[in-house]
């Protein structure tokens, strides 16, 4: 991607309360589009899931392997996948980052979930490169439309698109704003997720970073972020509307090959800041990833991880070019604090809250 845009909001929409365990999240399904040689996206494997299908098409989705996407293969030609792993549960998440080089409303980008194998039923989210938004409701192959919304489309520019299935409510986000939704619950099986793309002419449509996910049980209600890079630094800023038992937060930069680890440790959440590990009223967090391989990363992500080691992802989450100030400063790490009857202090960790930064960094 040559140009970076601000905002995803990948919701924890369950709160952890202090006596439910702790459950992980299962992303089912990933895919950066990463190849060595170009090639039709039925050919090659994803990151995580099964073999993609085609179900609607006549030349397919070429993946390009000098920028590690997905493009249609023919103007005009709309072109359907669905990904052959099956959901763990009804209630997921799906969501893709697209890059629109032109206005035309016949370019468009869609999501679907809990949707049959041949998707004569299934949940779709569509947006157009004229900023036309649809939830729509595929059943027996009939569509109906759930609701709509017009939203703001930057040319060339990466946006990202979720489709948000929780029990009976349905919601399509962009760029981290919940632009339509629908109490709608007729399709109610777990079902596959796909995707589908059109390009008024080729390459007009442009899709990177695919993932499917579970929700889960989590420490944190609920998590807004945003990026900013200039020319050395990017500012990750985020923040929380309620964390019941959390831990802290971990950052990881994607560099189009998989997440690696940008923070030094943990970030300190609820359980450094106040006696009872809660933040009832959530909190503001920032951290700013200064390594020269920021430069090239294509997003970073964030891990909230609760008192029992579990974490849940929070992403992807793209960078806009902008000024950052000076004066701001990270929020502190696991080893810049510790906590006494609830006092944040700076001094060098206790034995006993080791202990806790060891749990809390056991992959899941």
């Amino acid at each position: 991607m040559s140009k970076h845009t601000a905002v995803i909001v990948l919701m924890s929409l369950a709160t952890l309360t202090a006596a439910w365990p702790a459950a992980a999240q299962t992303i089912f399904v990933s895919d950066t589009f990463t190849v060595g040689a170009n090639t039709l996206l039925e050919a090659h494997a994803p990151n995580t899931g099964g073999a993609w299908t085609r179900v609607i098409g006549g030349n397919g989705i070429t993946l390009d392997a000098a920028a590690d996407n997905a493009r249609n293969v023919n103007a005009g030609d709309r072109n359907i996948y669905t990904n052959a792993t099956i959901s763990p549960a009804a209630e997921n998440v799906v969501g893709v980052t697209v890059t629109f080089t032109n206005a035309s409303g016949n370019n468009v980008m869609e999501l679907f979930g809990r949707g049959s194998v041949s998707l004569l039923n299934g949940y779709s989210a569509q947006l157009t490169a004229a900023g036309n938004v649809s939830l729509i409701r595929y059943n027996g192959g009939f569509p109906t439309t759930l609701a709509t919304a017009i939203v703001a489309v930057a040319l060339n520019t990466p946006i990202s698109i979720v489709l948000s299935l929780k029990n009976a409510s349905k919601q399509v986000w962009i760029n981290g704003a919940n632009v339509a939704s629908s109490a709608d619950n007729t399709l109610a099986a777990a079902g596959v997720v796909g995707l589908g793309m059109q390009s008024n002419v080729a390459a007009q449509t442009i899709a990177d970073n695919f993932f499917a996910s579970t929700f889960a049980p989590t420490a944190v209600d609920r998590l807004d972020a945003s990026a900013t890079r200039d020319a050395t630094r990017t500012l990750v800023e985020w923040s929380t509307a309620r964390e019941v038992q959390n831990l802290g937060f971990r950052i990881f930069r994607d560099d189009g090959h998989g997440r690696v680890p940008a923070s030094r440790g943990l970030i300190a959440g609820a359980a450094f800041m106040v006696a009872g590990s809660s933040l009832l009223a959530g909190n503001t967090y920032r951290w700013i990833d200064t390594d020269p391989r920021a430069k090239k990363a294509k997003a970073w992500w964030i891990e909230d991880v609760d008192l029992h080691g579990h974490g849940l992802w929070h992403g992807p989450i793209v960078p806009s070019t902008g000024s950052i100030d000076s004066r701001v400063a990270p929020s502190p790490t696991f080893v810049d604090l510790g906590q006494r009857e609830g006092v944040v202090a700076r001094t060098q960790l206790r034995p006993a809250s080791l202990a806790v930064a060891s749990l809390a960094n056991r992959r899941r």
